[in-house]
């Protein structure tokens, strides 16, 4: 058993969420200071990340639980990755960031790892497929599908290159899966794991908002790196995340003091 300072995380988590929250609220009074949000998120994610391998080597009583945190882990060390390389470009290379670049390839690696945590997720429990979850799975899968694509039909014809639209298109595909998994999965998870297991459900849920809303606000052009609606979401989802393998890590490490 790893031992690490009792309250060391819940201090992590409340440090951090607050951190979130305030520089949303009070970014726009340092227009110059663009990378105090992202070193939060790569802060953040990188603590989310840790705490959720953690909890995945830790869980025992529950394999597949582990298997998720730990998909879910691979994702949230490529947000912080993608984040850090974000901040080489604008200050250590003194540029703006190009599209597609190195940092896109990250933020694709988070999409396609949480995608594969819920796969994985679904794959070993019974679905309860009832006529309200098929609706419920259906109206997010439309949802999703008809504003991304509607944010495209202005924004994809603006993209130079090829790469460029292929990429714009990958995470719209995979967030439309996510959110039909992730309901179904809602709908179907039970039982004693139920509290553990909803803030790791929370963090796709938060990352597949956090996505829409950064699509469709470049689209039209309403994006900003200072105090943007998207990079709250995205902080509160490397929050929910860590809360996830806190609560996970913290439940395994009960158990084995009882």
């Amino acid at each position: 058993m790893v031992h690490i300072p009792k309250h060391a995380g819940r201090l992590s988590l409340v440090l951090l969420t607050v951190s979130q929250v305030a520089w949303f609220f009070f970014a726009s009074n340092f227009p110059d200071a663009r990378w105090v949000g992202t070193s939060l998120h790569v802060v953040t994610f990188a603590a989310a990340a840790y705490y959720s391998f953690l909890a995945a080597r830790q869980t025992q009583d529950n394999a597949r639980i582990g298997q998720v945190l730990s998909l879910l882990g691979i994702g949230a060390v490529s947000f912080s990755i993608a984040s850090a390389t974000w901040l080489y470009y604008v200050y250590g290379l003194q540029t703006e960031v190009p599209f597609p670049s190195l940092a896109d390839v990250f933020f694709i690696g988070t999409a396609v790892s949480f995608f594969v945590a819920l796969l994985r997720w679904a794959r070993g429990i019974s679905m309860a497929l009832t006529p309200l979850a098929e609706l419920a799975a259906g109206v997010a899968a439309f949802v999703f599908l008809g504003t991304y694509a509607y944010s495209s039909i202005s924004y994809l014809p603006s993209l130079e290159s090829d790469a460029a639209k292929a990429i714009a298109l990958v995470v719209p595909f995979f967030d439309t899966g996510m959110a039909v998994l992730a309901i179904l999965i809602l709908f179907s998870v039970s039982g004693s794991l139920r509290k553990r297991q909803f803030p790791i459900l929370a963090s796709a849920i938060l990352l597949l908002l956090a996505d829409l809303v950064f699509y469709t606000r470049v689209a039209n052009g309403s994006f900003t790196n200072i105090g943007d609606p998207a990079d709250l979401l995205y902080g509160l989802t490397g929050c929910s995340l860590l809360l996830a393998g806190l609560i996970n890590f913290q439940a395994v490490r009960a158990s084995a003091n009882s």
